[in-house]
């Protein structure tokens, strides 16, 4: 299913798609990823470390991630590094993150 109003990107969604992206943002461990990974690239050591949780659960949670497009790796000799893909991604969740702020 397409929802479009015209040609210009801008105002142009793929449902699916936009489901998808959310979809993989909607774990507390992905959030937190993405959160973290708006400062700075990691290898999944470090970011296991940092969320608490296995290297097989993270490297399970930036797989899915990377599905979804947002985010990248690139090999540094024995290590994955991972970033975001785009700043729209950090824009993203800080937006789910700002939603929830101005609740009362």
């Amino acid at each position: 299913m397409v929802l479009k109003r015209d040609v210009d990107r801008r105002t142009t969604c793929d449902a699916a798609r936009t489901v998808d992206v959310l979809a993989a943002l909607a774990s507390p461990h992905r959030l937190a990823i993405v959160r973290l990974l708006e400062t700075r690239d990691h290898d999944v050591g470090q970011l296991a470390a940092r969320l608490g949780i296995s290297v097989a659960n993270t490297s399970h949670h930036l797989s899915r991630l990377r599905r979804a497009g947002l985010v990248t790796s690139r090999r540094d000799g024995t290590r994955m590094i991972n970033r975001l893909a785009s700043h729209e991604v950090a824009a993203l969740a800080g937006a789910a993150c700002a939603v929830l702020r101005s609740k009362p």
